[in-house]
């Protein structure tokens, strides 16, 4: 695929977040993002959902200024195994705990998982500004965290 159509695809995908979870108010939004970049992730054996796809690397890519890279303490902190595992647990667990406690309840569900995607948005473009271009993507992301073993899996044939 060619730099514009990677940039069409990437706008598209973000716009199709956008009226999932704002317009129409699915609070599922994240499942359905997150089945469609496992399902890619299984059939290409990479990770070319965070590059042509993701909603939150297109918005970091459409903030970035470009500055002097800063692979300061904080970069090579979130790159540690623990931080980027208890990242990825916080994540997930505020997401489990949120569809356990308010399924019953669209609405406040829906509230939960937009100030999930809104902190997340925030946090990385925070990151960015502070260290290098994608530090979320690079380091901490929850989903990289989960596509990177499913990667690892099909590639090591634990899943066909």
């Amino acid at each position: 695929m060619n730099r514009t159509n990677r940039k069409r695809v990437k706008y598209i995908s973000l716009a199709v977040v956008f009226i999932l979870m704002c317009v129409l108010r699915l609070w599922y939004t994240l499942l359905l993002v997150f089945a469609f970049g496992l399902v890619l992730t299984f059939i290409t054996k990479r990770r070319n959902f965070c590059s042509d796809h993701c909603p939150m690397a297109t918005l970091q890519d459409t903030f970035y200024r470009r500055h002097e890279p800063k692979k300061n303490k904080l970069y090579h902190l979130l790159r540690n195994p623990w931080v980027k595992g208890a990242v990825s647990i916080l994540f997930w667990g505020i997401f489990a705990l949120a569809v356990v406690l308010s399924y019953r309840d669209p609405s406040r569900l829906w509230t939960i998982m937009i100030s999930l995607m809104l902190g997340s948005t925030a946090s990385a473009l925070i990151l960015q500004a502070g260290t290098v271009k994608r530090a979320w993507c690079s380091t901490v992301c929850p989903y990289g965290t989960v596509l990177d073993r499913a990667v690892k899996s099909r590639r090591d044939g634990h899943v066909s």
